[in-house]
């Protein structure tokens, strides 16, 4: 996930309520205290994507636990987002943040690029928020989120442990509760 806009103070005493957006509470999430170093842990030692961990996570606080096969669904949507439009934006920042010189014009392409790369970001998180089941097999809570996070390691066929999203699930109640 790329720096989020400043849209939301992570850290405001506001309650979110149950109606906030995907987009709306994964900008003000981020921003909490050890919340995004988790979140890059787990990208970049599991191979998760931050999108979907946060999906997984917004569903089971205002959902609750869904069907594996929901899981799935919003997996292969959001892969497929990944790999032919945020990663190659990804990959054309990266590659002009360290360009040769100082090409002119090149940190204000840089910059373009990298918004574009946050609205990707935005268009695929509007399209998790719309594979959003309506009903959930479990009310909405903590457990439901850790529920939905073991179903999308599961739709990985990832080995990692259960406890791989525990960190990050600790950094969130946390800072959570550090603002409440």
């Amino acid at each position: 996930m790329t720096d989020k806009p400043e849209t939301k103070d992570a850290t405001s005493d506001e309650s979110a309520g149950d109606t906030e957006g995907f987009w709306d509470w994964s900008n003000r999430v981020y921003r909490l205290s050890g919340v995004a170093d988790r979140l890059i842990n787990l990208q970049d030692a599991n191979k998760f994507d931050v999108n979907l961990v946060l999906w997984c996570v917004w569903l089971g606080l205002h959902v609750g636990a869904v069907k594996p096969k929901a899981v799935r669904k919003a997996v292969a949507a959001a892969e497929d987002w990944d790999a032919h439009v945020v990663k190659p934006l990804r990959a054309a920042r990266k590659a002009l943040k360290s360009a040769p010189g100082e090409a002119e014009g090149a940190d204000a392409l840089r910059k373009k690029v990298k918004d574009a790369e946050l609205e990707a970001e935005r268009i695929e998180q509007s399209l998790l928020e719309g594979l959003a089941p309506s009903e959930a097999d479990e009310p909405a809570s903590n457990a439901a989120a850790r529920s939905n996070l073991l179903a999308y390691r599961d739709a990985l066929g990832s080995s990692a442990p259960d406890e791989v999203f525990d960190p990050f699930l600790e950094s969130l109640s946390a800072s959570a509760d550090d603002h409440a």
